[in-house]
């Protein structure tokens, strides 16, 4: 029995005050043992991935208009889904980095915390701060979230 995968990306543009919003939804069956190869599983689903970002951006004309093989999706700049493989345009491999206004989130929550957000993120998710990826950050957030509402708990006890 084959392993159906399938993945979801979806865009936002905004452009003198109005969106346009589009997704792609892209399904592939996988042979089932890639369940006891998870690298060679996660390495699937990336390539899955990163076809239905660059089907997105040709829908909403961003981008490259040919279809990217692998060795163009490492040359070409396009942000991942926080765990995929290729390079983005910081040249970092697991993705698009962590935003502007997430790392203003986390240095917020951080120092309202009293805690050093670079020594945080290394114990917790096991990456440096500064390579973080939009997904990293994100779930950091949640992380420093759950600390800011364990301290309010016990501060009102």
């Amino acid at each position: 029995m084959p392993l159906q995968i399938s993945v979801s990306v979806s865009k936002k543009q905004s452009q003198n005050y109005n969106s346009e919003g589009c997704s792609v939804s892209l399904s592939a069956e996988l042979d089932q043992t890639l369940l006891t190869r998870p690298n060679e599983l996660q390495q699937a689903i990336a390539e899955l991935n990163e076809q239905a970002e660059i089907a997105l951006d040709q829908k909403m004309g961003v981008g490259p208009t040919t279809q990217a093989t692998p060795s163009d999706r490492t040359r070409v700049s396009r942000p991942g889904n926080g765990r995929s493989t290729t390079p983005n345009r910081n040249g970092q491999p697991n993705g698009r980095g962590a935003t502007q206004a997430q790392r203003k989130a986390i240095a917020a929550i951080a120092t309202q915390l009293g805690i050093d957000p670079g020594s945080e993120i290394r114990h917790e998710l096991g990456v440096e701060l500064d390579n973080a990826t939009v997904n990293d950050a994100s779930r950091f957030i949640d992380h420093l979230k759950s600390l800011q509402a364990t301290a309010t708990n016990r501060s009102r006890s």
